[in-house]
Parts: C-alpha cells; structure tokens; sequence
C-alpha cells in the first residue's frame, strides 16, 4: 500500500470517527500492520447501492420514496456541510439503501476523497456563484 492510499483511508476513518451520523455508515473501529489496514464497520443487512436498486425497480421508483431518499440524502449532506465536511465522491455507488416493509433506511460509505474545512466555512460553486445558496433553499423547500 503506497502512501497515498494510506493517507486516503487515514482520511476516512478520520471522517467516520469524527462525523457520527444516523445514515452514516458506523465506524466499530480501524488497526493496521506492515502491510494493511482494516476498517471494520456497522453491517447494513439486506443492502445494496443504490444504483443497483433502481435498477431493480427499473427506475420507476415511487413519489414518498423518492421525497423520503431526498430528505435523507440531504440530511447527510448538509449534517457533514455544518462539521466543515465535504463529501467529494458523491454518488449512487456510495450509498447504500434497504427498502423492507414501507422503510427505505439509507447509508453513505467511502469518505476517502473528503475535505475538512472547519465549521462555517463555505466553497463557492462558481457555475452557480451566488445562486448556491437560492437553490439549497429551493431544493429544501420541494422536500417539504
């Protein structure tokens, strides 16, 4: 394992210690030797990513999931955004979703390429510029 791996996974752990969270897949607890590093993590029973449910589904995946999973998602995202964390590998391969008897529970995983940035400190995203936050707003708004 070369040293960039290393620090990758150092930066996970850090980020899953640090960052306790309900949808946030749980950190039990991490070692390493000469040659590998564990991390060793909650078991989500009965889940798979969530690309691979809505192929299942066929993307036809209802309006309540869909707002539920919405809420959800965001929760996560804007629960690391308020610890100064952000999320750079956001995508349906790192989310983890169980559907069972009228209750969709979700997990984020792989917190590898995340940044720490300190508690309200805020990074422009320049296609929108000062749009950002009139559109967090909206988004927020429709989940309601």
């Amino acid at each position: 394992m070369d040293n960039i791996d290393l620090e990758l996974i150092r930066n996970e752990v850090e980020v899953l210690t640090l960052n306790k969270h309900k949808y946030v897949i749980n950190l039990i607890t991490s070692f390493e030797n000469h040659e590998f590093f564990y991390i060793v993590t909650e078991y989500f029973e009965k889940s798979i990513c969530l690309v691979d449910y809505m192929k299942n589904l066929k993307f036809n995946l209802n309006a309540n999931k869909t707002k539920t999973l919405l809420k959800k998602v965001y929760e996560v995202i804007n629960f690391m955004h308020t610890n100064g964390v952000i999320c750079r590998n956001i995508k349906t391969e790192n989310i983890l979703i169980t559907d069972e008897k009228d209750s969709l529970d979700i997990r984020f995983i792989n917190f590898r390429f995340s940044k720490f940035l300190g508690k309200n400190q805020f990074i422009v995203n320049e296609p929108f510029g000062a749009m950002v936050s009139k559109l967090n707003l909206i988004f927020i708004w429709n989940l309601i």
